[in-house]
C-alpha cells in the first residue's frame, strides 16, 4: 500500500473575477527563489526538453495574466 498524496491541477480558463476573489487570487504569495546554477551539459537530453517546455509555459501564462 502506498500513503503517497494524490495531487491534482484544474486549469480554469478566463475565470470570473468573482471566481477570482474566492479563490483569494489577489492574497496568494509571490513564489521566490535563490538563484540556482545547474551544469547544463552534464544534464541527459530529456533535462533540455523539459526546460524549453518550462520556458515556453513561462511564456505562455506571462502572456495571458493580467497584473492588477
Amino acid at each position: 500500500m502506498s500513503n503517497q498524496a494524490t495531487t491534482t491541477i484544474q486549469i480554469e480558463h478566463q475565470p470570473s473575477e468573482a471566481r477570482l476573489q474566492e479563490l483569494g487570487v489577489k492574497r496568494w504569495p509571490i513564489w521566490s527563489k535563490e538563484v540556482s546554477v545547474f551544469p547544463w551539459t552534464a544534464l541527459p537530453t530529456s533535462w533540455y526538453k523539459m526546460y524549453n517546455q518550462i520556458q515556453y509555459l513561462r511564456w505562455w501564462v506571462t502572456t495571458r495574466i493580467k497584473t492588477y
